[in-house]
């Protein structure tokens, strides 16, 4: 069950970066393609871990499936980026968050083979359930689910990172899959960088300025907390199949609307958040419900 905690730690990790993530794309300024292009030059940073944990050449399968899979995950992010800069941190992230453990239950049955058994399906029916409750908006006295193209691209590549990696550490370490496809990443990067021509000076000018400055220390911040949150759900997904692990998302977004309501009351100037009817407290309670419903179930039978 380690690897449960691995994710809870995560999604919490999680949510702080994305708190941090939208106070600095709030900013007019700030390019989402420079973003994810930094994201996927600093993700080079893990192989300060290379010469301790080892790295070599693998196979051409998983060498190809590690690269596109750190693709995957810097095109996800760009979407994902691009989304949070439009909405609130807790409608971006939930419904991109909402989707991702459909989109990986169904690449994972048609890729990967991996089915769930009796009690892993009811846990997460619950867990993806609470997931989904709480992407739900309450506009005009209603719920709506609002996924247009952005949110859904995102969720769907991210699944396909959460599957090919899978795959990866199925048939190679866990370090040279996770390094590999920080080169895949990387590539994703130089991509942002040499296939539009618009990004290249937004790209020069993120770290400069004494504002922009600021920012950098802000990045830096968040980046290291992701990439904490990016090797512990990594790791969860070497131990247990994807379809689970991101079946816990939910959590995440649990603590980002808990954050970003307790931010927007008392730090206001740091990120804005609509305050909450009581039907979405409502809400985002039964999400809870239901994914500590989930959690119960695992625990119970594993």
């Amino acid at each position: 069950m380690i690897w449960l905690y691995f994710v809870i730690s995560a999604n919490l990790l999680y949510a702080i970066v994305a708190i941090l993530d939208k106070h600095i794309l709030s900013r007019p300024d700030i390019s989402t393609r420079a973003y994810a292009f930094y994201v996927g030059v600093f993700g080079m940073a893990a192989f300060a871990f290379a010469p301790f944990v080892g790295f070599s050449l693998i196979p051409l399968r998983p060498l190809l499936m590690s690269l596109a899979g750190g693709a995957f995950f810097i095109i996800a992010i760009r979407f994902y980026y691009k989304a949070l800069q439009e909405k609130e941190v807790s409608r971006a992230a939930s419904v991109t968050g909402a989707l991702v453990p459909l989109f990986t239950f169904i690449l994972s049955m048609i890729f990967l083979g991996e089915l769930l058994e009796a009690n892993e399906l009811l846990a997460f029916a619950f867990l993806a359930g609470g997931s989904l409750l709480i992407a739900f908006e309450f506009r005009e006295n209603k719920f709506v689910f609002d996924a247009p193209l952005k949110r859904t691209l995102a969720a769907f590549l991210l699944a396909a990172f959460f599957v090919s990696m899978r795959a990866v550490y199925l048939e190679v370490s866990f370090w040279d899959g996770f390094l590999w496809a920080r080169v895949g990443g990387l590539a994703a990067a130089l991509f942002i960088l040499f296939g539009f021509a618009a990004s290249k000076q937004k790209i020069k000018d993120f770290f400069r300025g004494h504002d922009h400055r600021s920012v950098g220390g802000l990045f830096f911040v968040s980046k290291g907390a992701s990439a904490l949150a990016f090797l512990l759900f990594n790791y969860a997904i070497l131990l247990k199949t994807p379809v689970l692990v991101n079946a816990f998302n939910g959590l995440q977004y649990v603590f980002i609307f808990l954050l970003a309501i307790l931010l927007a009351n008392f730090l206001p100037r740091a990120i804005k958040e609509e305050a909450a009817a009581k039907k979405m407290w409502l809400q985002k309670f039964g999400a809870l419900g239901l994914i500590v419903a989930g959690f119960a179930i695992l625990f119970r039978f594993f």
